[in-house]
């Protein structure tokens, strides 16, 4: 999946569901400052920490 995508998908699930992205942070291993810049489009992610987001976002 593309990282686009995932990070859209990602700020839509935050939104809707009142979650901080501390809370995906801490799931996944990474710090809220490195999912901050996914989400902002400043950084990409590992091909494992997309899944591992996708995990979360679309179970």
């Amino acid at each position: 999946m593309k990282q686009d995508v995932i990070r859209e998908d990602l700020k839509n699930y935050l939104k809707e569901n009142g979650i901080k992205s501390k809370f995906i942070a801490q799931k996944i291993g990474l710090s809220e400052g490195m999912i901050s810049y996914f989400i902002n489009g400043k950084k990409r992610l590992s091909s494992a920490n997309l899944i591992l987001i996708s995990n979360i976002i679309y179970s």
